[in-house]
């Protein structure tokens, strides 16, 4: 077993073990640790479109204009614990917040201005992943991740691999980010000559692939030289639309900020699914 599967068996266990214990104080709207219902997971945020998801890290004022602009104008935002105090800096108002409040300065003055706070006390997962655990949406477009510390980076990267089912996409002022789902074509109009990066967690096979200046045809994408593995960084798009095919999970695709619409198209087709009815449940 991974470190990162006992990871994730280790989050689940201590949520139905009720290590989690959490509450409402309705009158407030902050979700805040109790011991009075032991077992209680903070009631399960659902939204029908794609959401802005911000975090603490570098959050640029245009990076944050062109994700709300991606999204149609006016999505739902959610704030990762602290990054709703940057949102508020740059004239922002998040409609949600959730994280284990430990960077948010002052979480009681915000339900007083319709926005909830969802606290989640555990430390066992990043504030990125308890967004995820606490909503359900189509598609997540997520700012604010990269650019700060590289370990929450990297937290947040480990994230999208290992929780699949989640359509996320990260943007900053340098590339988009979106993990290639295991099984499904993807295809990606980034135009021709428009660099294509492929950087495996785990070890995967490719499926078919069209179009890249470099095939992937025959190798084992894999971290360093595992099992004979590559990484796929730095090929390139031959033709306008590119097919990417990954047998299993595990493969990030990172391409230039300039194609986020062509990302997020690939993340979320128009026949994209709605949230998944059973996301309480999998928790």
């Amino acid at each position: 077993m991974t470190v990162a599967r006992r990871h994730h068996l280790l989050v689940w266990t201590i949520y139905v073990a009720g290590v989690c214990q959490c509450a409402y104080r309705g009158e407030e709207g902050v979700t805040l640790p109790s011991d009075d219902e032991p077992g209680t997971l903070p009631d399960l945020h659902v939204f029908d479109r794609p959401v802005l998801l911000v975090g603490g890290g570098a959050l640029e004022a245009q990076i944050l204009t062109r994700g709300i602009a991606a999204l149609g104008g006016a999505p739902p935002i959610i704030a990762a614990d602290g990054a709703a105090d940057r949102l508020r800096e740059l004239g922002r108002m998040p409609s949600l917040i959730i994280g284990d409040l430990d960077s948010l300065k002052d979480p009681a003055a915000w339900p007083p201005r319709g926005v909830p706070v969802v606290h989640i006390r555990e430390q066992d997962s990043t504030d990125f992943e308890k967004c995820l655990m606490a909503t359900a949406a189509p598609l997540y477009l997520g700012v604010g991740f990269t650019g700060g510390r590289l370990d929450h980076g990297l937290a947040v990267l480990n994230t999208m691999a290992t929780r699949p089912s989640k359509r996320v996409v990260l943007l900053s002022a340098h590339e988009t980010v979106m993990h290639l789902p295991a099984g499904h074509p993807v295809s990606l109009a980034v135009g021709a000559g428009a660099p294509v990066s492929l950087f495996p967690l785990r070890t995967v096979e490719p499926g078919p692939c069209h179009g890249l200046t470099w095939p992937l045809d025959g190798l084992t994408l894999a971290p360093g030289a595992m099992e004979g593995g590559v990484i796929g960084t730095s090929n390139r798009a031959e033709v306008e639309t590119v097919s990417l095919t990954m047998a299993q999970d595990g493969v990030l695709l990172l391409a230039p900020p300039e194609s986020l619409d062509a990302v997020l198209a690939a993340a979320w087709p128009a026949s994209g699914a709605p949230p998944d009815a059973t996301e309480k449940a999998s928790r």
